[in-house]
């Protein structure tokens, strides 16, 4: 079984974070980091993959899965955790599900799920740990080989794209009031900023704790992907 992980430039996931999901996966398969559509294989993780993908290369794999947070099909849109988060959200419904091409998070359930936040992460480690996540619920489809199931009920397209505009703080706030938006501050991408006496600033955060060791490779520094 050739399993397929797509990558995008303009993804998060980039491959030092894809390369934790090998170990694990390399049990049911031989893994493939793939740049791009045109090779033929069994299974295709999309995987934060900020594209559409079209029908004819859906048609190269015999499964495309997707994992979104949100439960189906209500809380359709574009980075969900965040909103989640910045809205005070700890338990994140998290969805499994077959890549359709009639459209973005429309297709058929394999599972639901949730992630678990202790509401102290900044954005690096909650990716972390949706990845983490992410990989058990891929790693039961693999195993269990569950059906799809048409989603129920009336799709909701709750999430917006984010850009910078959500990141501006209020100089008037305290850092508690506005801590679940600046936990989901992208220094590079979307930085958290203010403007204070018509000066524009930018801050970075950053967690000075050591990174959790997550992965089966945090742990193994061996193991060379």
């Amino acid at each position: 079984m050739h399993i397929d992980i797509a990558m995008h430039p303009r993804s998060w996931m980039k491959h030092s974070d894809a390369v934790n999901l090998v170990p694990a996966l390399s049990k049911f398969g031989t893994v493939r980091f793939a740049y791009g559509f045109g090779i033929e294989g069994s299974v295709c993780l999309l995987l934060h993959y900020p594209a559409l993908v079209t029908a004819e290369e859906l048609k190269l794999h015999d499964h495309n899965l997707v994992i979104h947070a949100a439960p189906l099909p209500q809380g359709r849109g574009r980075s969900p955790i965040h909103w989640q988060v910045e809205a005070g959200f700890n338990t994140i419904p998290m969805t499994l599900f077959e890549a359709s091409p009639d459209g973005p998070d429309c297709g058929g359930v394999y599972l639901r799920d949730f992630l678990y936040l202790d509401g102290d992460e900044l954005l690096p480690q909650i990716r972390r740990k949706c990845l983490l996540r992410e990989l058990d619920m891929l790693c039961y489809w693999f195993e269990a080989h569950p059906h799809a199931v048409p989603q129920q009920g009336k799709p909701l397209y709750t999430y917006p794209k984010r850009d910078r505009t959500f990141q501006q703080l209020d100089p008037n706030k305290t850092i508690a009031e506005q801590f679940n938006r600046m936990r989901v501050a992208d220094n590079l991408e979307y930085p958290l900023w203010f403007v204070l006496n018509g000066v524009e600033y930018r801050l970075d955060i950053r967690d000075t704790r050591p990174q959790e060791p997550l992965f089966e490779r945090d742990r193994n520094k061996d193991w060379i992907a």
